[in-house]
């Protein structure tokens, strides 16, 4: 909002130095002259149609005459007098611009702080809820985007926004109690959380994710198995993990199989 305020601030600063430099100016009369202005009518091709021909209004000329105005100073009126004027005249339409500018950041100004307001109180309606901002996730992106937009929540999304907390924090408390992944040829005891197929130079692969009972997971190859591995199974398989480097209880899988499932 303060970017809004210091606009503000500068237009009506502007428009206080052109009130300051504002000059009376010299009476004049309109005269009405007869100009030539292009027709109306066909737009000054002097075509009316491609069925009917040279226009009736201009009869094919493109343009008519019509009435103007021509201004008329006292006599006496010197070309600085004409140039002081004109640039009166422009001062005033730039005042007129900035009192429009004003009026549109006092606008938007207002709305700023009636949506802080909505925001105060909607915090202080659902405490913690703010939480849900600082995730990394798509549908909190989502969600603070609607918040910084209307200044609140709807109440669905108020219930979807604690539900991601609490699932947030039970993964968390999962995270943190799992052991970190070995390293080398170990024995892996758990289940399979995801499958999906990869696309390799030597064809399609199917991958899966992969949990074992003391809390780590393992991306690696499905192993073989007789129907086919699928998700929710229970598999102990021998696997050779390599730890992440960044994350501890996460671990890449390689040659996969199986112990205690016929192949």
């Amino acid at each position: 909002m303060q970017e809004w305020v210091t606009k503000k601030e500068e237009a009506e600063a502007r428009l206080q130095e052109i009130k300051d430099l504002r000059i009376k100016l010299p009476k004049y009369r309109n005269e009405t002259v007869h100009v030539r202005k292009d027709c109306y009518r066909c737009g000054a091709t002097g075509i009316y149609s491609q069925f009917h021909g040279a226009c009736w209004t201009c009869n094919g000329t493109g343009w008519v005459y019509g009435r103007g105005y021509k201004k008329i100073f006292p006599a006496g009126t010197t070309q600085e007098e004409l140039k002081v004027y004109a640039a009166e005249l422009e001062r005033r339409k730039e005042a007129n611009r900035l009192k429009t500018k004003i009026k549109r950041f006092n606008k938007i100004i207002a709305e700023t702080q009636e949506k802080e307001e909505r925001k105060v109180q909607y915090l202080a309606e659902n405490p913690g809820v703010e939480k849900v901002f600082e995730l990394e996730t798509d549908r909190a992106e989502s969600l603070k985007m609607q918040f910084n937009r209307y200044g609140r929540l709807t109440e669905k999304q108020t219930l979807m926004a604690f539900d991601m907390l609490r699932k947030n924090e039970e993964r968390q408390e999962a995270y943190d109690a799992a052991e970190d992944a070995p390293e080398g040829r170990v024995r892996v005891e758990g289940k399979t959380l995801t499958i999906k197929d990869t696309y390799t130079d030597w064809g399609t692969v199917q991958k899966m994710l992969f949990l074992d009972n003391r809390g780590f997971k393992v991306w690696c190859s499905t192993p073989k198995k007789i129907g086919g591995v699928a998700v929710g199974d229970e598999l102990v398989m021998d696997v050779t993990l390599e730890p992440k480097k960044d994350d501890p209880k996460f671990a890449w899988g390689k040659r996969p199989k199986l112990i205690n499932t016929e192949v």
